[in-house]
């Protein structure tokens, strides 16, 4: 039988120790059996989810790593498991799982109490297993603390990576990939979006790496906080009962655009799964104060300004490409320049003499742009800009 089939098989006959499933079997939603399919292919010594808040990644950690403890995922003797954690907070939460799947099996007969030890004091908290020869442990340690790194596990699970403490997180990351080369381990790296693509949980995510496999929910960008279809993508479990409904979702989404601010941001980040922030402003206007601005289609806007007031328009239209990323995600209204070359002629007749229009383009479709600039009789200078 396969580790991972095994492992489902495990995982579903634990019980939800809290929440509103409490006391029914847990039941995977297909995209966690994906991930578990993935993460425990032999080829596979990392593998990383992300996706929304609510999505039971803490469970299926400390679910996961009970089945490290007993050997189901790799029969090593002595087997070490560390569930690393944002804060140790975040540990506990983690450990009480640990602590009630094993609190289970002991009640269903599988584990003897006898075999079990639990250390609660302010070093890592742990959980040892003197069956099957002895010396397992699970070990829950926090990334903001100081944490014992001197260790080799067969198995770490990263909770919550993407919001680690910077520096300290990653030495921690560090010092546990090299741990697991001294017994051929695996880490599983599950989080909530990180707030940059630079962070170490994006990079992971978005480079391609032989024996890492990789896993997202992410929506497109551009998107209302409140639209019900990519909500759905950020939090694939919903429907099965895992964290909260879409339609509940909607609620504290319209909440947060009426805010605005850190609260929306929070929301995109933790809910919807993008990568943003409210600490750095890297960008002129974030996702939501550009959907604020768009109150009609630039053809009627354009329409209305009065003839020769404007002296610079920048403009960064859909390029006609049919544009698609590696995940199959698209630009809206970019299968067509129909809609998008009539605006230059308008663009122009608003524009001051002397003024400017700064446009980007598609390479490949600069004919047709040029056509269109020149036609309204503007005189391109260099890419991508022209006067009147």
């Amino acid at each position: 039988m396969l580790t991972s089939t095994k492992a489902i098989r495990f995982l579903e006959s634990l019980k939800a120790p809290e929440g509103p499933l409490s006391g029914n079997k847990l039941k995977l939603a297909p995209f966690q059996k994906k991930f578990v399919k993935g993460a425990l292919e032999p080829s596979i010594n990392v593998a990383v989810l992300s996706v929304g808040r609510g999505a039971a990644k803490t469970a299926i950690s400390a679910g996961l790593g009970v089945a490290a403890l007993l050997g189901i995922i790799d029969g090593q003797p002595r087997r070490e498991i560390v569930i690393a954690a944002r804060n140790r907070d975040q540990g506990r939460i983690a450990f009480r799982f640990c602590e009630a799947f094993v609190s289970q099996l002991i009640e269903d007969g599988t584990l003897e109490a006898s075999d079990l030890r639990t250390r609660k004091g302010n070093g890592p908290l742990e959980i040892e297993w003197t069956g099957d020869g002895g010396g397992h442990f699970i070990r829950v340690i926090a990334a903001d603390g100081k944490s014992a790194l001197g260790g080799s596990p067969v198995i770490v699970l990263m909770d919550e990576r993407g919001h680690w403490e910077d520096a300290k997180g990653d030495d921690l990351e560090h010092a546990l990939l090299s741990g697991l080369g001294k017994r051929g381990g695996r880490a599983l790296i599950i989080s909530t979006s990180a707030a940059s693509d630079a962070h170490p949980f994006s990079v992971w995510l978005d480079q391609e790496q032989e024996g890492v496999y990789r896993q997202e929910h992410r929506p497109p960008p551009g998107l209302p906080a409140d639209d019900l279809d990519s909500l759905k993508e950020a939090n694939p479990g919903a429907e099965l009962g895992i964290g909260s409904s879409r339609e509940w979702l909607q609620a504290p989404a319209r909440r947060a655009i009426a805010r605005g601010g850190s609260t929306l941001t929070s929301f995109r980040l933790y809910n919807r799964n993008e990568r943003v922030s409210a600490e750095t402003r890297d960008v002129l206007l974030t996702v939501d104060e550009w959907l604020a601005c768009e109150t009609a289609d630039a053809n009627t806007l354009a329409s209305a300004l009065p003839a020769c007031s404007i002296d610079l328009i920048v403009t960064d239209p859909p390029y006609g490409v049919n544009y698609r990323d590696r995940t199959g995600r698209r630009v809206r209204n970019d299968d067509t320049l129909d809609h998008v070359l009539p605006v230059f002629e308008k663009a122009y007749r608003a524009l001051k003499g002397g003024g400017i229009c700064v446009s980007f383009y598609g390479w490949n479709r600069i004919d047709r742009f040029m056509s269109a600039w020149k036609s309204t009789a503007t005189k391109p200078r260099r890419s991508p800009s022209a006067s009147k």
